[in-house]
């Protein structure tokens, strides 16, 4: 979860100079053990909040529950549900809360009186299928940070757009293959509550996804091309813009999923069961070479409920 890492680590220094806006990476369990991918079929509403297009695909009403851990000791809980509207798409809310006690440094590198960090995120997203083989989404994200007992910053708005489209196409190659864009935090001066602070950290992706269909089994292969607003680019992502995630999944009979995934140099991996009306959705991983390893999440877990 690059984005908290970049949040803690800026946020620590803020007791003596301006920090950077709070930003929360915002997903489930299946995003995470497909590499950090966004996938047009996700299992969740958390994983859907994060591409709102999906939530066309949505036929049951869903709620989701998730539970993050980090070595540091951070935790963050998710909760999410997702509301079908007839044969116009469905709703979702989502809501992010992260805990973490840091400790602070001044100016020449000092150890500080350790401070609390709380981070909340709201996300309300529409997914609608336009076309027969086009869906599209939109998606608007409320973040207010907590910092120590008494500073508190003030409240961000980003939104977010997505869409994907099915090729009709029937030859075996291209047939099952599925493209898509997402643009997260498309923020505007005008539109943020807080004018003397950076706006929400602007990503940009391009969704690549190929179903490979069998007798009882299916084997999904996506490819996220992902790209960071040049001004958030920083040391904590190697001063780089561009980063391509590769995600893996292999279903059987829509019951037990296994997952793997690739983040630049990091292999993460993670499986989900499905029984009736309850999923589980599991994610492991050390992600990010070089980073700070003791703030990213090392477990995550997602149950989920389906309504008919």
């Amino acid at each position: 979860m690059r984005w908290i890492v970049f949040v803690i680590l800026a946020t620590a220094t803020s007791v003596f100079a301006q920090s950077t806006p709070p930003v929360q990476y915002t997903s489930g369990a299946q995003s995470q053990a497909l590499g950090r991918t966004i996938s047009t079929q996700p299992s969740n509403i958390l994983d859907a909040s994060f591409n709102p297009a999906s939530l066309a695909t949505f036929r049951d009403i869903t709620t989701t529950i998730s539970y993050a851990s980090t070595r540091s000791g951070a935790q963050q809980l998710g909760f999410g549900v997702a509301i079908p509207i007839m044969q116009h798409g469905a709703i979702g809310l989502s809501y992010y809360g992260l805990r973490h006690d840091f400790r602070a440094f001044d100016e020449n590198g000092r150890p500080t009186a350790t401070q609390p960090y709380d981070l909340n995120t709201v996300v309300i997203s529409y997914g609608w299928p336009f076309l027969k083989n086009l869906a599209v989404g939109f998606g608007a994200k409320f973040v207010h940070a907590e910092i120590g007992m008494s500073n508190s910053e003030p409240h961000d708005i980003g939104l977010s757009i997505s869409a994907f489209y099915k090729l009709p196409l029937k030859s075996s190659l291209l047939r099952n293959f599925q493209i898509g864009f997402f643009v997260n935090n498309l923020v505007q001066p005008h539109m943020r509550i807080s004018s003397g602070r950076k706006s929400l950290p602007r990503e940009f992706r391009i969704v690549l996804e190929k179903s490979f269909n069998f007798a009882n089994s299916e084997v999904n292969l996506i490819n996220n091309i992902v790209k960071f607003d040049e001004q958030e680019v920083s040391e904590l992502r190697n001063n780089r813009e561009y980063y391509a995630y590769w995600g893996l999944q292999y279903s059987y009979r829509s019951t037990i999923s296994l997952r793997a995934g690739l983040i630049e140099e990091s292999f993460v991996w993670g499986s989900a069961i499905k029984l009736n009306s309850f999923m589980i959705d599991y994610a492991y991983g050390d992600y990010g070479e070089g980073l700070p390893r003791a703030f990213l999440f090392k477990h995550f877990v997602s149950v989920s409920v389906f309504i008919d």
